[in-house]
């Protein structure tokens, strides 16, 4: 587990500007872009990050061998298929990668930030605190609250942190608020924090 958050620390600083002591920045102001994640029917996910570099240290070639080469020693420990690199594009300064993740426990062990997908019970059971207000997409007046969570135990839902774009398979029903619907099926936060989205 440590060895694997290692090397999707690597692929975060590798995406960052040159490898910043700072960290990583979720939001290019420059684009006005966030990551994004995709939840597929099957549960697997896709994550694109976009990146801009200061300087041309790196050209598209080396940072995609940098990337594969991180997926393969991670592959090499959880399966062929745990990660792949799905698409990748450079225009100028800007690098975007998309990571195709086997399941929501990859990504986890992976990236630095986390993400939960399944049903109620199971995020209950991963220890998410309950203690939210869902708006309910059709009629933003109304709200549900944790009783509620608790009375849709097999119901799906995504839980993530961080600051990103979302898209789930299926119209989304509630939504944590403090969330912004850009789609039937997709969201967006605001800032850094948990979210839970049902659909």
């Amino acid at each position: 587990m440590i060895l694997s958050r290692r090397t999707g620390t690597v692929i975060c600083l590798i995406l960052c500007v040159m490898l910043t002591l700072s960290g990583c920045a979720e939001y290019d102001e420059a684009t006005n872009s966030k990551n994004s994640i995709v939840i597929h029917a099957d549960q697997s996910l896709d994550a694109t990050m976009l990146r801009t570099f200061d300087q041309a240290y790196y050209n598209e070639n080396e940072l995609v061998s940098m990337v594969e080469e991180e997926l393969t020693k991670y592959n090499g420990e959880h399966g062929a298929d745990a990660i792949s690199l799905k698409s990748h594009s450079q225009s100028g300064q800007q690098v975007t990668l998309t990571l195709h993740f086997h399941n929501w426990q990859d990504y986890n062990n992976y990236m630095l930030d986390r993400i939960y997908v399944g049903n109620v019970q199971g995020a209950y059971d991963e220890r998410y605190d309950f203690n939210q207000a869902l708006s309910r997409a059709s009629k933003k007046e109304s709200t549900i609250g944790k009783n509620d969570l608790m009375n849709m135990a097999d119901q799906k839902i995504v839980v993530f942190e961080g600051d990103h774009c979302i898209e789930v398979p299926e119209k989304i029903r509630y939504y944590t608020q403090g969330m912004k619907l850009t789609g039937a099926k997709s969201a967006e936060s605001v800032q850094e924090g948990i979210y839970f989205i049902i659909y």
